[in-house]
């Protein structure tokens, strides 16, 4: 990254509305979390808005469908996005906990309407800033600006806003993204546990039965990935043939409880 806070790979559109008093440089010293917008209207309409000092608007970034990225405002300024807060989400409490969001925040704007789903290109493209942004500060959060302002500002981003695929992809949560050796490692270990734990009997609605744990996969919440567990019933005779103490146990009748065998 440049010294003065131009990312490289983004088309540098300057906007004269930043800072406290406007044109401040500097102020953005500990960035919390970037924000991300719908522009509801154009490309191009918004960078015009954006260089207009009439406007009274600005934003870090702004998105195309075809994966143009432009750059309004220095990673050291504050761009005049997300000022308001109103009814905010407690998730954003560390942006606008005393202080103006925009002093601890980087926007990032997004062609289209709030509704319509992103396209490949324009997704990639932010993915791609925000990797960079994710380098430079590893422990930024990610918002919208409807956890800032849920009363004017509640569709923005809007419902198709792929916020959770963004996080997967920015963490490395998806199986996908591991190296062969790492999900290699993660099976085994999967089937180590399993292994060890072995076929259980337990009561279930007065029957014994036998039970043998199960691993239904991966699944991802706000970017943190868990492993999802089950059980499966198996064959009485399958198990109690190569298990003794099984064998032993199962030979009782089903009405004798299974803490008794």
């Amino acid at each position: 990254m440049s010294d003065d806070g131009w990312v490289p790979f983004a088309n540098r559109i300057e906007s004269p509305n930043f800072g406290y008093p406007r044109g401040t440089h500097g102020q953005l010293t500990n960035p919390i979390a970037v924000v991300d917008h719908i522009m509801a209207g154009y490309f191009e309409g918004c960078r015009s808005w954006f260089r207009n000092p009439e406007s009274w608007a600005s934003s870090t970034f702004g998105i195309s469908k075809n994966g143009d990225i432009d750059q309004y405002v220095s990673l050291y300024d504050c761009a005049w996005a997300n000022g308001a807060v109103l009814k905010p989400d407690p998730i954003a409490a560390p942006v606008y906990t005393d202080h103006n969001p925009n002093v601890v925040t980087w926007s990032s704007e997004h062609a289209g309407w709030s509704g319509e789903p992103w396209t490949e290109a324009m997704y990639q493209a932010d993915l791609k800033l925000k990797r960079y942004l994710w380098q430079r500060k590893p422990d930024l959060i990610l918002l919208g600006h409807c956890h800032i302002d849920s009363v004017n500002k509640a569709n923005c981003p809007g419902p198709t806003w792929p916020r959770e695929r963004l996080l997967v992809d920015l963490k490395g949560g998806d199986m996908a993204a591991l190296s062969q050796d790492a999900e290699n490692w993660v099976k085994a270990t999967i089937a180590d546990m399993i292994k060890k734990a072995g076929p259980k009997l337990i009561r279930i609605s007065g029957q014994d039965e036998i039970m043998e744990l199960r691993a239904d996969g991966l699944f991802h919440i706000d970017g943190e990935t868990y492993l999802r567990l089950g059980y499966d019933k198996l064959p009485v005779e399958v198990v109690a043939k190569d298990d003794p103490i099984l064998k032993r146990r199962v030979s009782y009748p089903a009405g004798v409880p299974a803490e008794m065998h």
